[in-house]
Formats: structure tokens, sequence, C-alpha cells
């Protein structure tokens, strides 16, 4: 290890020396192994502080809490949830990419801070490739189609033709350039082959506003942020991205059933650890995420939320980041922001 190597002052043919520094290294070699594990096996050794790099309330912040309450019971820890907002999730980032690798300080990350961010021009002061490790993924949030009720469509199908149709780009709302709405505005203009004209908002209150009322002609969000709306009868669902129906609206075609083969989107979170936490910690912390994620209590806790729990292996996590920065570097390089 490379923490073990260092420079013996030694006299020329001093064999006694030479000796004795090789039986320092061995016994260091013995001993330091030794000492991880002890460590290894006392965690956590105090309070686990889950990090949520955004303001509390929120989306991110509720699953966080979720999950903390439970991971704490499992581990015979406190797990506590620390918000960290600011500058688009980076500031909270970087806290956990700087923290000590022993475990006692995780990230809640997403499709936001850990696939988009990073590869957008400037970079933020993080690399989650480098100085992160996944841990395991928390949940999906499916993401659906919506347009505005004076609209005369019923499906994705029926939005393309009237898109085509109409001799200008479809409006389309969004949270801002680079936010994930935006790039999957960019995916389904590619994968739909019409065009769209961004429309962004601060929030995405003002954005739903605005489809609501009719000034903006579609948009995709959360199904978690449209179902009220669509239950009102205020707001028409028109298609989910995702691979198959969702349970929750078992009526709403995906739009591959409409055409748009191989379009699938959704929100993510993530557990996540600093680079250089030990692989036995990890693999504890994985473990117990999977069965609170597998628990039906906290599967039903999430289906209310209309998000869907996703337990998964460490490696199955570090499969499905690498497809998902895939995606959205095709979009950012689609939509000219590279």
């Amino acid at each position: 290890m490379s923490y073990l190597a260092f420079r013996g002052v030694e006299m020329p043919g001093s064999a006694i020396h030479i000796r004795l520094k090789n039986l320092f290294v061995a016994g260091s070699a013995m001993v330091f192994p030794l000492a991880g594990q002890a460590g290894t096996a006392q965690y956590p050794a105090h309070p686990v502080t889950i990090v949520v790099p955004f303001s509390a309330g929120g989306s991110t912040d509720a699953i966080g809490r979720s999950i903390a309450q439970r991971l704490g019971e499992a581990l015979g820890k406190p797990v506590v949830v620390e918000n960290k907002a600011g500058a688009a999730g980076a500031i909270g980032s970087v806290h956990v990419a700087r923290a000590r690798p022993d475990g006692h300080t995780l990230l809640l990350g997403s499709d936001t801070t850990i696939s988009i961010r990073p590869q957008l021009s400037p970079p933020p002061q993080y690399d989650p490739r480098r100085q992160l490790v996944p841990v395991g993924l928390i949940a999906l949030a499916p993401i659906v189609f919506v347009a505005a009720p004076n609209l005369p469509v019923r499906d994705v199908q029926g939005l393309v033709e009237f898109g085509k149709k109409q001799g200008a780009p479809l409006s389309y709302a969004d949270s801002g350039i680079g936010t994930p709405h935006y790039l999957i505005g960019e995916l389904f203009k590619q994968a739909a082959g019409i065009e769209i004209t961004h429309v962004g908002y601060k929030g995405g209150g003002e954005k739903m506003n605005d489809v609501l009322a009719g000034h903006v002609q579609f948009t995709a969000t959360e199904l978690s942020a449209a179902m009220p709306y669509v239950a009102q009868g205020r707001l028409r669902p028109i298609g989910i991205a995702t691979a198959k129906r969702h349970e929750n609206w078992p009526d709403l075609p995906t739009l591959a059933e409409q055409g748009i083969d191989s379009f699938e989107a959704s929100s993510w979170f993530g557990l996540f650890a600093p680079a250089g936490t030990p692989d036995a910690i990890l693999e504890t912390l994985n473990a117990e995420l999977g069965k609170i994620l597998s628990a039906r209590e906290l599967r039903e806790t999430f289906r209310g939320m209309s998000i869907d729990a996703a337990p998964v292996s460490r490696s199955q996590f570090a499969e499905f980041l690498a497809r998902d920065r895939a995606k959205w570097a095709r979009a950012i390089k689609a939509s000219g922001m590279e």
C-alpha cells in the first residue's frame, strides 16, 4: 500500500540496519491490514450523515429521510440527513467528494448531480467518476409527457402529427438550459423527428401553470408532479417514458407503444460514498439498502410518492450509471451545449 512507503536512514554497508528495516516493513504489512479489518468490523463507529445537496422539503430530501431512518435502525447507529444546498447540487456534492472515506459521510446523488452537471461546461468542482463511488440505486421517478388541455391531441403520436401540420415548432416547457427536462425535450425532438421551441422557467410551479393555461403546448415531468392535475382534469397525459406501463397509471401507454422506439427517461436517486471507502463498508451499505428497498412498507411509501424502489447490486448500479451518462452525453451533444 502506498502509505507504507518510506525512506530509511541507513549507513552504507549496515547489514543490521537493512535487516531491521526489512523487518519493520514486513511487520507493517501484517499489522496494517488487521487494523483495517478491525475498523471495518466496527462500522459504523458513530452516526452516519447522508448529505442531500438540495433544500429541505423537496423530493430528494423526502427520499433521503425515508432511507435515513430505516438505515439507522439497520446499522445500529443514527443516520441523519444534512441539507447542503446551492450551485445546482454542487456544494453538497463537493462536501462529500472531499470527506473522509470511512463510510460515515454519504451523498444522495441524482441524474442531475452525477450524470448531467459534470458533463456541462464549465464543469463543477467535483468529478463523480473520480471522487465518488456508487453504493446503491434507491429509486426511479418515471417521466410522463403531458399536453395543454386546449391542444387537440390525445396521445404522443397525435402530438407529433399536430406538430408537423402546424408548420411551426411545438412549444415545450422546461426548467432551463441544461436541466434534465430540457435534455429530455432534446431527446424527444430527435426520436420523434419534430422541432420544438424551449420555454424555460425558474421553477416547476411556473412551468406547470403555463402548460395548464395553454400558453405552452406540452412538457415532460415526473409522474408525481403530473398526477394531481390530471386527476382534476386540468392536464392531459399523452405518454409515459418507461419500458412498460406503470402500475399507478396502467391505462397510459408508453412512448415505445406509440412509435417512439427505445425512448426511456426517469429521474433517479442513489447513494454514493467518497472514493477510497473500503469495499467491505460499501457492501454492507448496499446489502442493508437492498433489504430496506425490498420491504413492502417502504415500497408502498414510495408508491405513494409515485416513485419506484430500485434495489440493485453495486455492479448493476455502476452499469446503470454508465448507460445513463452515455444517454445524457448524446442529449448534450444534440443540444449543442458541449
